[in-house]
């Protein structure tokens, strides 16, 4: 057993040795049928928050009051790794978005019965018996997503129950039930509901899963990524040549900027605003959809090249010039001449990537000193000349520098 498990494991046996029902509840059971590994521990009890408190504060481990009005506690083990510990819970009332708990008297059968989907409903005891009163295990087997119970309504009590069918699709690669499919397309008005910081976050894990372009095509099938981003015209994708888009980082960027540019979307505005976007990943996106002006400008020699890879790093980092952005332009091309260029970009990356990345052997002081030349836009011109002429290896030593400098500084009569 692994260690977080086995601590896991710990916690139910210390809550069941105070004559508590105690159980690993959700994701970590799902991952556990699906082979798949997991850092975080859910556990479900009937013991109340007090009870739970009081049981490891005398224990002298560390209890932080995470949810208290949703009956969650956080307990961290003497590992030092954290396991939510939420008391059984009914829903009173909800509103879409929320709901008013219950925690009197609840089974875990209760408890199970207002999760979202089967397979996110089964509970796992300390010695690994299995309550599955949904048939989550079976789904787990069929690779089906279904909704617990009545398929409407586990959707008004939390529309986000509607973006979070399309991730666990998306990142399990699973199907998804007709039932959910219908009443997703009957309530789809209810994403409104969703705050941005949430749509972006599904959306984001969704379009980073394994099947997000199966998932794609189930979501514009039911009208959610018309109701999502209505700014986008969503039925003239070809959702399957996204498949062939190969970038070994953010992929969900990249799929974002494809989209963007595979319907001619000249103006990103609308679509971000859907969006929560850091700073960072929209200067990105936004940088990505330059293509069209890669296609118009003039790379001819390799510092015309270095000049778009110094952006491509300046936005992404080094790894993203092969990484993401020259893997996204070349999937997005639409004609030979602009692959021409792009092949160029790589070239001149891998050839002269050296010379981009270290500094010339002139700077401002330098041509202050040797020729005279006073701060401002004469000299940023100079500078400016001599790093193409560094770059396209016109002079590589100090003294050629200068030699070049006093040309250039001539040429526009600031010597």
């Amino acid at each position: 057993m692994k260690p977080l498990k086995k601590a896991a494991i710990e916690i139910l046996k210390i809550l069941n040795s105070k004559s508590r029902e105690a159980y690993l509840v959700g994701g970590c059971v799902r991952d556990e049928l699906l082979n798949r590994n997991t850092k975080d521990f859910d556990i479900a009890t009937n013991a109340t928050v007090e009870e739970v408190s009081a049981i490891f504060k005398q224990k002298s481990w560390k209890v932080i009051p995470t949810g208290i009005e949703h009956g969650t506690l956080t307990v961290v083990h003497k590992n030092g790794h954290p396991y939510e510990v939420t008391t059984f819970r009914k829903d009173i009332t909800t509103d879409g978005r929320r709901a008013e708990v219950s925690h009197a008297e609840v089974s875990v059968e209760e408890d199970a019965s207002r999760r979202d989907f089967t397979i996110n409903a089964m509970y796992q005891d300390q010695a690994g018996g299995l309550l599955d009163f949904f048939g989550g295990s079976n789904d787990i087997e069929s690779r089906l997503l279904r909704f617990v119970g009545d398929a409407s309504e586990r959707i008004q009590e939390d529309y986000l129950r509607i973006l979070r069918l399309f991730r666990f699709s998306s990142q399990l690669d699973f199907n998804v039930s007709e039932s959910a499919l219908q009443s997703t397309k009957e309530l789809i008005n209810g994403i409104k509901l969703i705050s941005t910081e949430r749509i972006t976050k599904e959306w984001l894990l969704l379009l980073n899963g394994r099947s997000f372009v199966n998932t794609l095509g189930l979501m514009r099938q039911t009208n959610v990524l018309s109701e999502l981003f209505p700014s986008i015209e969503w039925q003239s994708l070809k959702f399957p040549e996204l498949e062939a888009l190969k970038v070994s980082s953010r992929r969900d960027l990249a799929v974002m900027a494809a989209i963007l540019m595979q319907t001619k979307t000249n103006d990103s505005s609308p679509f971000l605003d859907q969006l929560c976007l850091s700073k960072k990943d929209q200067g990105i996106l936004n940088f990505a959809l330059k293509l069209k002006d890669l296609d118009t400008a003039t790379i001819s020699t390799p510092a015309d090249a270095m000049e778009i890879l110094d952006q491509c790093t300046h936005y992404g980092g080094d790894d993203s010039i092969l990484g993401f952005f020259i893997p996204l332009w070349t999937h997005c091309a639409t004609h030979p001449q602009l692959l021409t260029k792009l092949k160029y970009l790589v070239e001149t990356e891998e050839k002269w990537g050296y010379l981009r990345r270290q500094k010339a052997p002139i700077n401002g002081k330098d041509l202050a000193d040797e020729l005279g030349l006073e701060d401002g836009p004469g000299m940023g011109r100079c500078l400016l000349e001599l790093k193409k002429g560094y770059r396209n290896q016109v002079w590589s030593k100090k003294e050629e520098g200068l030699s070049q400098a006093k040309i250039i500084a001539k040429k526009y009569g600031i010597a």
